[in-house]
């Protein structure tokens, strides 16, 4: 178990350095109740940005609340639960 916390850490330590030196796609897998939802509100936290975790069924809304974002000077976006979402929604919002 004291394994754990630091491994998290280091996780988060190495996300926030790759943030700060360049543009990135991270991926986050992991089984349910890993922490990855705790480790996405951190960053969305430091980072000052949104964190959506909403399970969006229509296409053209998420595109649109994202490009909002991104025209209020949002650089950083932070998408949780992906798995629920189809491929043809997550290419509909590729940048």
């Amino acid at each position: 178990m004291s394994k754990i916390i630091p491994f998290r850490e280091e996780i988060f330590h190495q996300i926030n350095q790759i943030l700060e030196s360049q543009k990135a796609f991270i991926f986050l897998w992991g089984k349910s109740g890993s922490g990855k939802s705790v480790l996405l509100q951190r960053l969305a936290k430091k980072y000052n940005v949104d964190f959506i975790n909403e399970n969006f069924k229509d296409q053209s809304f998420l595109k649109e609340k994202i490009e909002f974002l991104i025209s209020q000077g949002q650089s950083l976006i932070i998408l949780d639960e992906v798995g629920m979402y189809d491929y043809a929604m997550l290419e509909s919002i590729r940048i």
